[in-house]
């Protein structure tokens, strides 16, 4: 444990934005098999597991984050957002034929599913410039502040 995660984590983070779910969620999990202290790891990997529609497992990485790093207000809204989604999805267990019928006439809302696609590229897009702000690129110059 606590070894270098960073190339995993990269890859995983590449695969993520090409839109290759599965993938990145491979890497992820490799990463954490090398350090699974990082919250970043854990949150990164609750997106993945989200937009492959895997959203037990994104609660469970964004609920790992959270213990990790109990400030993370981007866990937090990931994790919010995975339970309404979550919550939106119609139980198919104990559903009869009857039912059946009635789920192919009512697909799932597409506005709402739209809605939770927005949100998560947004709280995607401010999780990567608070780890920025909270991690910033080291500058060589003379005095002056990297930005």
């Amino acid at each position: 444990k606590d070894k270098d995660y960073l190339p995993e984590s990269s890859l995983g983070k590449a695969l993520y934005q090409q839109g290759k779910y599965e993938e990145s969620i491979n890497k992820l999990q490799d990463a954490l098999k090398e350090n699974d202290k990082v919250p970043g790891l854990n949150y990164d990997l609750g997106n993945a597991y989200f937009r492959n529609n895997q959203i037990d497992n994104a609660l469970q990485a964004y609920l790992n984050a959270m213990l990790l790093d109990p400030d993370d207000e981007n866990a937090k809204a990931n994790y919010e957002l995975a339970l309404k989604k979550k919550n939106a999805i119609p139980l198919q267990a104990g559903m009869g034929e009857n039912n059946k019928d009635q789920n192919q006439q009512n697909p799932p809302d597409q506005s709402l599913r739209e809605e939770m696609e927005n949100r998560l590229n947004a709280l995607d897009q401010k999780e990567a410039r608070d780890r920025m702000a909270k991690n910033p690129p080291p500058y060589k110059g003379k005095g002056e502040k990297w930005w």
